[in-house]
């Protein structure tokens, strides 16, 4: 683990972000699946090092904060809602962001779409609907990691913090059928 949060802690160069993000889901994988116990000396060293990297990671380094928000999700349930709380603003508001953005959709020709391994298709009504499934599956997983975040924390969570939880997820349970409109 210390060879890890070492390279989080000083691999900030822009071709270390694969590696970097691979480096988050192994920490935080490592974190869940030892004991607390195990685990705790390292606890303080790898948040304060996600903190700082959350901080001087990169616009177009999707794939860094995607595995970064997943480890503060996994670490949340490890230490418990007392350690965590510090870096209860750090993340929430980035994952209600996430969780909150619409998915590209075109309606018509999607033909430009089709060789995209992004997006799917579909026929309906003599139109074609593409939707861009990556974008589905980015807010599937920032809704997951909301979801473990506040059961993790609990009552510990701010209020504010549980009311932006809920203006998102609110609105997701609602379900429209096709055959509604």
């Amino acid at each position: 683990m210390p060879r890890l949060i070492t390279l989080l802690e000083t691999g900030t160069h822009p071709s270390l972000q694969s590696l970097r993000a691979k480096a988050l889901d192994c920490a935080s994988t490592i974190a869940a699946a030892v004991n607390s116990s195990v685990f705790a000396p390292d606890a303080n060293r790898l948040l304060s090092a996600l903190h700082n990297l959350q901080s001087t990671i990169a616009e177009d380094d999707d794939e860094t904060e995607r595995y970064l928000l997943g480890a503060y999700a996994q670490l949340a349930e490890v230490v418990g809602p007392e350690a965590f709380a510090p870096y209860v603003e750090d993340v929430f508001p980035r994952l209600i962001e996430e969780a909150q953005k619409k998915p590209d959709m075109t309606i018509g020709g999607g033909e430009e779409e089709d060789d995209d391994d992004e997006w799917e298709t579909i026929e309906m009504n003599g139109d074609v609907v593409a939707i861009r499934t990556t974008a589905l599956e980015e807010k599937a997983e920032a809704v997951q990691n909301l979801v473990i975040l506040v059961q993790a924390i609990g009552e510990a969570l701010p209020v504010e913090t549980l009311q932006g939880v809920l203006q998102v997820a609110v609105p997701l349970l609602k379900v429209r059928s096709l055959r509604e409109r």
